[in-house]
């Protein structure tokens, strides 16, 4: 199982299971060691809570937000500068 694997895992389970802000640190960090990874656990971890039926987790849901714009961000100004 590669590093990139073993993150997602882990921020996966930790955007759901832990409190908002310790969900938003760990992204965070995430975020500036690889963007990739980030989008990927924030993306699933929203889809995730999208999928049950309850009307919570709306600051959770915010903040993945977040990572996910930040995310695509960071993607695409790295795409341009290869281009």
């Amino acid at each position: 199982m590669s590093n990139k694997k073993i993150s997602y895992f882990i921020s996966h389970l930790t955007c759901i299971n832990t409190s908002v802000n310790d969900c938003k640190g760990i992204l965070e960090c995430e975020l500036r060691l690889d963007p990739q990874s980030a989008l990927l656990a924030a993306t699933s971890a929203l889809e995730e809570l999208n999928s049950r039926d309850q009307p919570s987790h709306t600051s959770r849901k915010k903040a993945l937000q977040t990572i996910i714009n930040k995310a695509n961000k960071l993607l695409a100004g790295r795409k341009e500068q290869r281009s």
